[in-house]
């Protein structure tokens, strides 16, 4: 998959590989493995900052489900991650969009335009855009949140199989998909951070992502999804308003790292 990694500095966020996921860099210095032992084959711990809640599922190249215990069963608002199905269902839906459409899509993926996602999510039905996503994609434990995009609450392992979705081709059709990956490609400004920063500079720029998140009352939720040729990982995450954006960035960019350090470890062993 890859065969080495690289330190990464991109918007202010710097991460690093390490094999002792117990020290691993960042704005909090106690590490726990505090979601025990992975599910599906990988079975591969990973290092969660104390106080936080964080599920992450891998999905390989067989469709095999790898991940923390809860990704199954615990579940979060997807915030603007997806975006990136309110993307696919349009092209599915309009092969021949507009110029216009276009642009509100790429702004939306590039930008997370949230005026032109709500745009879109109405022109599409709103919430018969989110069933049609849950169908489309064999999504276990994804709800619709009446009216509102951005709190579809699902869990990690439904995250990455959109993510497969998206990447297959199922989502947008054989037309649109390699638009659409390029777009995930090319995110800027807030929202790019997360998975990519984990991943080697060569590696980076192949893998498309999408990034939601939102500062509540009490503590942030971030979720990180990413999509490769031959993988899918989604991470998902809720941490003390304390904390920064910078935080959950990180944390996406080391579990990456973790991921493919573990994989790469299992290999040569």
């Amino acid at each position: 998959m890859l065969v080495a990694m690289a330190a990464l500095k991109r918007n202010s966020v710097q991460t690093r590989p390490t094999v002792d996921v117990q020290t691993l860099p960042g704005p909090v210095d106690l590490l726990e493995l505090a979601n025990g032992r992975a599910i599906g084959p990988l079975g591969m711990v990973v290092a969660v900052p104390s106080g936080s809640w964080l599920q992450w599922a891998y999905i390989d190249s067989k469709g095999e489900v790898s991940g923390s215990p809860a990704a199954e069963r615990d579940s979060s608002a997807m915030e603007s991650v997806v975006k990136a199905w309110i993307a696919a269902d349009f092209l599915m839906r309009d092969p021949t969009p507009s110029q216009s459409r276009l642009e509100q899509i790429r702004r939306m993926v590039r930008d997370n335009n949230d005026k032109d996602a709500q745009s879109l999510y109405v022109s599409l039905g709103a919430d018969e855009s989110i069933e049609r996503m849950i169908a489309v994609c064999s999504l276990a434990h994804t709800k619709v949140a009446p009216g509102w995009w951005a709190k579809t609450t699902t869990t990690a392992a439904d995250t990455a199989r959109l993510s497969r979705c998206i990447g297959s081709g199922k989502a947008a059709g054989p037309k649109w998909t390699p638009w659409l990956l390029t777009e995930l490609r090319q995110i800027r400004g807030q929202g790019a951070f997360g998975i990519t920063q984990g991943l080697t500079v060569s590696a980076a720029p192949q893998v498309g992502y999408k990034n939601g998140w939102t500062l509540y009352e009490r503590e942030w939720a971030v979720n990180c999804m990413a999509v490769a040729d031959t993988w899918s990982l989604a991470i998902m995450q809720r941490y003390p308003k304390e904390l920064n954006l910078e935080h959950g960035a990180r944390n996406c960019a080391q579990i990456a790292t973790q991921l493919i350090l573990f994989m790469q470890a299992s290999r040569a062993g």
